[in-house]
């Protein structure tokens, strides 16, 4: 018998300063609690931890997350958004929240 593992978890964006002054955003997924997750970017920021996408950056923050059935899935298709696109979602994730 073969036990799948659950591909349901989140997917979230964030936004990360760069040593230059740009702005990058960041599409990620965990199937752990997202500020969890987020907390340990910003570690990599603080420490400054160049081996990480993250460590790179100046700041991290986040936009939005939403839960998924499939995060693999859905952050796949998100990493294929234009920028403007990424940022919409993300508002629109969080309104859902605040909305209920």
């Amino acid at each position: 018998m073969v036990v799948q593992a659950s591909r349901a978890g989140f997917v979230y964006i964030a936004e990360s300063v760069r040593t230059d002054g740009s702005v990058k955003l960041y599409v990620g997924m965990t199937s752990r609690p997202v500020y969890e997750r987020v907390a340990e970017h910003k570690k990599n920021v603080e420490i400054q931890n160049k081996k990480t996408w993250c460590g790179q950056g100046t700041s991290f923050k986040l936009l939005g997350y939403r839960s998924t059935e499939d995060r693999y899935k859905l952050e796949r298709e998100i990493k294929k958004h234009s920028v403007k696109k990424k940022r919409d979602l993300a508002f629109k994730w969080t309104m859902e929240r605040i909305k209920g």
